[in-house]
């Protein structure tokens, strides 16, 4: 009996780590969304003094 609990534990063992993998995974691929996001903003804020630069400046 004491090894059927073994296994058991194990099994139970490994499904955590399964979960844990998957919540790294996830927390990796929003990560990743976030670093994307933050890249197309530094994209656009850089854009975006092009439009100005033709504007008259005041000296």
């Amino acid at each position: 009996m004491c090894a059927h609990k073994q296994a058991q534990a194990q099994a139970q063992a490994q499904a955590q780590a399964q979960a844990q993998a998957q919540a790294q995974a996830q927390a990796q691929a929003q990560a990743q969304a976030q670093a994307q996001a933050q890249a197309q903003a530094q994209a656009q804020a850089q854009a975006e003094p092009i439009h100005h630069s033709h504007l008259p400046r005041c000296n």
